[in-house]
């Protein structure tokens, strides 16, 4: 009996997350639509941010409610997990989905990939995470500092990059899920 109570709970919590997850990626795309940002700045910037603060807490609360050496573990395995995770296993899942979803045609079974944002992406990412791992093992404290101050300044680079030179385009956005019979929420 307990088993079915687990799996029934899981279930539903999965469920929940999932029409969370919809809800945040319909409100992200409305943000997108009203402020005229392209759907890779959307994603890239305004969706990066609100899935990240999540992430964030993780190791912000080990920092300030635990003691010693479990703190810092819990922060590092939260940074450094959760872009691991995405490469192995959320993007396999991806691939896989569009995969079956062209098969049934839900969708179609070409996929346009701008190269120019992605090799933007994957080179800031690639930098930041190689300077984020390296200064882990620098033993002084000065390194560090000019490494965040690095970080930020990367950041900066990054958003205004995305942000410049692209405009909202033809993006149309399901109906918002809080307001459907608004043309523009």
């Amino acid at each position: 009996m307990n088993i079915i109570f687990y799996v029934g709970g899981f279930l539903c919590a999965v469920l929940i997350i999932l029409w969370g997850c919809s809800v945040f990626t319909n409100a992200v795309e409305w943000l997108g639509k009203r402020t005229s940002t392209s759907e890779g700045a959307v994603g890239s910037i305004y969706a990066a941010l609100g899935t990240t603060l999540p992430e964030t807490a993780i190791p912000v609360s080990a920092f300030f409610l635990t003691a010693g050496a479990p703190k810092t573990d819990v922060g590092i395995g939260a940074i450094l997990g959760a872009p691991f995770t995405q490469s192995t296993l959320i993007l396999p899942i991806l691939a896989i989905l569009l995969l079956v979803f062209s098969r049934y045609g839900r969708r179609p079974p070409t996929f346009k990939l701008n190269v120019l944002a992605v090799r933007t992406d994957l080179r800031c990412f690639l930098l930041a995470f190689s300077l984020g791992i390296g200064c882990a093992f620098l033993p002084y404290r000065w390194l560090h500092l000019i490494g965040a101050v690095f970080l930020i300044g990367l950041y900066v680079y990054y958003v205004v990059k995305k942000l410049s030179g692209q405009s909202g385009g033809d993006f149309n956005p399901v109906p918002l899920i809080f307001a459907r019979k608004t043309t523009l929420p």
